[in-house]
């Protein structure tokens, strides 16, 4: 006989396969643009007055290359106010805005205005620019009316500290170190941030964490020399918020090699509405800030719902008695449950916060999970299709709480103190009457006895038509309340009025 699902469990199936394809989908957009990408034909410029090519080597740690006016540049994408470039001699790092750009496309002003290009002439303000129209006539422009040119030419090229931040383990970084060319890395790792060619060789840092047995997070440098294996500088260790407790769990470098994507910088670009207007821009925020949180605590919620909708359908755990199943699914819970939070952890979110925010919703789809089990057919496996021939009454037991209710409460001694300000001319101001007042409170101490009864129900499958036994305890029930004593405990009143 062929199991028959219910509609609501059709719709349930049918709603809960929906969720867990729009996440899938959400994997997918974050794998494929979790790479830095680089322009195929790199805008080029040069450079309007005197600057520096500013270097980042480790972790607060900064040098420069001085840059002449008139120099050319490849620009390869833009953070905030510095761009992304290279040099004709191969160095790479970061470069002031207003040192290759002085054009920018007006958003707003007008309706005639909107669109042209205008050059910025000086900053009034950090946030005030005057800027020249073709015909020489000056313009002032608040910084969210108008947009640089080379952004614009930019805009899919946004450089952001936590996109593409590449993580692994001690272990495997210098494994690939000692068996990639610095050509091969430079293609492997999102391109190297900032490249520089030194006295000792060829320097080049990677947007890499690094992650160590210990707990500590580095940054490092490499230095090639020739094609030999490079020279790692490590730079400062950097004691993570949670290096206390990663030291402590085991297998962390090996968790963040195999499932690193999931924390390799995340994939939302919401500066990237800056341009829009207010009315879109705060509405697309919020809905940033709504997946964001849904992808760090609940990423794998919906994996549960994904086993919990198969349950009604007989096939995808035919081969699996309800037993198996139940340690399948503890064994499950406790090695993903693992996985996430070292994950997490090691991306920088708090670990109390992951237990309020991820490990509770997880935990009630996972107990509702093993619930459905029991109804479930041992031998056939069917769901839901059985019915119950015999009830029998198999046991009973009492159990017992104490509690105290309040029945009267008995004021005592006050004490009085006053408070005030005396000003220069010998008047009070800001008098205050303060009483602290003894409460004596009488509670009743009542002893609440419970009764649980057990029973065993005799199921009949309807599909294969076997039949078992399923041991239940119904619900507590009050059957008894009896006082048991009286105790008073001290407490204070405190009251304070102005005179």
């Amino acid at each position: 006989m062929q199991q028959k699902l219910t509609t609501m469990n059709k719709y349930r199936i049918i709603v809960t396969i929906l969720i867990f394809l729009f996440f899938l989908a959400i994997f997918v957009v974050s794998v494929s643009y979790s790479t830095r990408s680089v322009p195929n034909e790199p805008l080029q410029v040069t450079t309007l007055k005197n600057t520096e090519l500013q270097f980042e080597w480790e972790y607060k740690n900064e040098s420069t290359a001085p840059l002449k006016a008139g120099d050319s540049l490849s620009v390869f994408g833009y953070y905030g106010d510095t761009y992304w470039v290279e040099t004709r001699d191969g160095k790479r790092g970061m470069v002031k805005r207003d040192a290759i750009d002085n054009k920018v496309i007006i958003n707003s002003k007008s309706p005639t205005m909107v669109g042209d290009t205008l050059e910025l002439v000086r900053m009034e303000t950090p946030i005030k620019a005057v800027c020249k129209a073709k015909d020489g006539e000056e313009y002032y422009f608040i910084d969210y009316a108008y947009t640089y040119l080379t952004k614009t030419q930019l805009s899919d090229y946004q450089l952001k500290d936590k996109m593409g931040r590449i993580h692994m383990s001690k272990n495997r970084f210098e494994k690939m170190c000692s068996t990639k060319t610095y050509t091969e890395l430079d293609s492997l790792w999102d391109h190297a941030r900032y490249v520089c060619p030194t006295d000792s060789g060829l320097m080049m840092y990677f947007n890499i964490a690094v992650l160590d047995p210990k707990g500590h997070i580095y940054y490092p440098t490499l230095v090639f020399h020739d094609d030999s294996s490079p020279t790692i500088n490590w730079g400062k260790d950097q004691d993570v918020m949670n290096g206390w407790l990663l030291r402590l769990l085991p297998g962390t470098g090996l968790i963040v090699d195999l499932f690193h994507v999931a924390i390799d910088g995340f994939y939302y670009q919401v500066s990237s509405l800056n341009a829009l207007p207010w009315y879109i821009y705060y509405p697309g925020y919020l809905v940033f800030l709504f997946f964001f949180m849904l992808w760090l605590y609940c990423g794998y919620y919906f994996v549960y719902e994904f086993f919990d909708i198969f349950l009604p359908m007989r096939r995808p755990y035919q081969f699996m008695s309800n037993t198996a199943l139940k340690w399948f699914l503890w064994g499950f819970f406790a090695i993903s449950t693992y996985v996430w939070v070292v994950l997490t952890m090691v991306w920088g979110c708090w670990w109390f916060l992951l237990i309020i925010g991820m490990f509770f919703p997880v935990a009630y789809v996972f107990s509702s999970i093993l619930d459905d089990i029991y109804r479930r057919c041992p031998h056939c496996h069917s769901f839901d299709q059985f019915k119950t021939t015999e009830e029998r009454h198999t046991g009973r037991s009492f159990f017992s709480e104490v509690r105290s209710r309040l029945v009267d409460s008995i004021k005592g001694k006050t004490k009085i103190r006053e408070t005030y300000k005396v000003m220069s001319d010998g008047s009070i101001k800001d008098r205050v009457v303060h009483t602290e007042t003894d409460i004596h409170n009488k509670y009743e101490d009542i002893k609440d006895t419970y009764q649980t009864d057990s029973y065993t129900d005799t199921r009949v499958c309807s599909c294969c038509g076997k039949r078992w036994e399923f041991d239940y305890e119904k619900e507590d029930r009050l059957v008894k309340s009896e006082k048991t004593g009286t105790h008073t405990e001290m407490g204070k009143e405190y009251k304070s009025e102005r005179k």
